[in-house]
C-alpha cells in the first residue's frame, strides 16, 4: 500500500496524577531540539516539530538509526553511498506523526513500522520531564462491534495467538497463557505461537470459555501497553444462532488507510501532508471519540 494507515488510540495514564499529555507536549517543544532527545527502550526518540491548531496538537517524532543505513541508486546507475555528515553526527531517522485531542484525551498515531510506534511515544511522554506521577500508555481503540461479537459466542472452537517474547516484559497475570511463555523461554525461541482447538469434537463442545476470555483479556491488555509483543490473537467460535465466524483481534483495531499523499524530492511524505491526513482521520472518528 502507498501512502499512510493511522490508529486511534484513548490516553490510559497509569497514575491519576498524571498531568494532562498536553502541558507535557509543550514543554517538550519549547526546548531545544538537543534537549529533547531522550533514550526509550534502547533508541533515541526526539520531538522534532509541533504545532497547535483549533485546539489540536500535532506532532512530528525521530527515532534515530545508528545500525546500518541504505544508498541511494537507480536503474543505469550503481548504487552510492548517502552523503552523511560525521562531525555533525547526522544519521538517518524515521518519522511518525501523531495528534493528540486534550478536550477527548485521544491521540491520532500514524504507524510506522521502524518509526516511533505507539508505546515508545507513551514512553517518551512519560520520560521527557523526569516527573514520576507522569506514567502514560495509549490504549488502542477497536471496533465496538468486536466485543459485541465476543460476546455473542456461546461456543469457542478455536483460540490462536502469537507473541514475540523478546519484545515481552516478565508477563503476569495471564493465567495458563503467562505459564505457557515462562515454560518455552528456556527454548530460546523468539516467537511463541499457540493454536488451541477442539478439532474434530462436536460441534457443540467447546472450550471452557471463562478460561477463553481471560486469555483473550490478558493479551488485548498486554497489547495496549506492548504492541510490539503480541502480533497474533485470533478466536473463533459459534453464535446461538448457529453462525460460526473467526475474529482478529488485531485486525479490529480501528484505522484509516490515507493513499492520496504525495511524496517530496527526497521520496519522503512532508508532515504538513501527515499532519493533514491525522486531521482528516480524527474528524472521521468523532462518534468514538466525543
Amino acid at each position: 500500500m502507498e501512502g499512510i494507515r493511522v490508529h486511534l488510540f484513548r490516553n490510559a495514564p497509569l497514575k491519576t496524577s498524571s498531568a494532562d499529555p498536553a502541558s507535557v507536549i509543550r514543554a517538550a517543544a519549547a526546548r531545544t531540539l538537543g534537549e529533547r532527545v531522550i533514550l526509550c527502550h534502547g533508541t533515541d526518540v526526539r520531538l522534532d516539530e509541533f504545532q497547535e491548531d483549533g485546539g489540536l496538537l500535532f506532532m512530528d517524532f525521530s527515532r534515530y538509526r545508528w545500525s546500518r543505513g541504505p544508498g541511494l541508486g537507480s536503474y543505469d546507475g550503481p548504487v552510492r553511498p548517502v552523503p552523511l555528515d560525521r562531525q555533525k553526527e547526522e544519521t538517518f531517522v524515521e518519522q511518525t506523526a501523531a495528534l493528540y485531542d486534550p478536550a477527548a484525551a485521544h491521540f491520532v498515531v500514524e504507524y510506522n513500522h521502524f518509526g516511533v510506534r505507539a508505546a515508545r511515544m507513551a514512553e517518551y511522554l512519560s520520560c521527557i520531564d523526569d516527573e514520576p506521577d507522569n506514567q502514560y500508555t495509549l490504549e488502542p481503540r477497536f471496533d465496538p462491534d468486536v466485543d459485541k461479537r465476543l460476546q455473542r459466542k456461546a461456543v469457542f472452537r478455536r483460540l490462536t495467538f502469537r507473541i514475540d517474547t523478546d519484545s515481552l516484559s516478565t508477563p503476569t497475570g495471564g493465567g495458563a497463557v503467562t505459564q505457557a511463555v515462562d515454560n518455552f523461554s528456556n527454548f530460546g525461541a523468539k516467537t511463541l505461537e499457540v493454536s488451541l482447538s477442539m478439532g474434530h469434537a462436536s460441534r457443540d463442545r467447546g472450550m471452557t470459555g471463562a478460561k477463553v476470555r481471560k486469555a483473550i483479556d490478558w493479551l488485548r491488555n498486554t497489547h495496549k501497553v506492548e504492541e510490539d509483543a503480541i502480533k497474533k490473537i485470533e478466536v473463533s467460535g459459534r453464535d446461538p444462532d448457529d453462525e460460526t465466524d473467526t475474529i482478529d483481534l488485531l485486525a479490529e483495531r480501528l484505522h484509516f488507510d490515507f493513499t492520496d499523499l504525495s511524496l517530496d524530492e527526497s521520496r519522503r511524505y512532508p508532515v504538513a501532508e501527515r499532519w493533514d491526513a491525522l486531521r482528516r482521520a480524527h474528524r472521521g472518528w468523532k462518534r468514538y471519540i466525543r
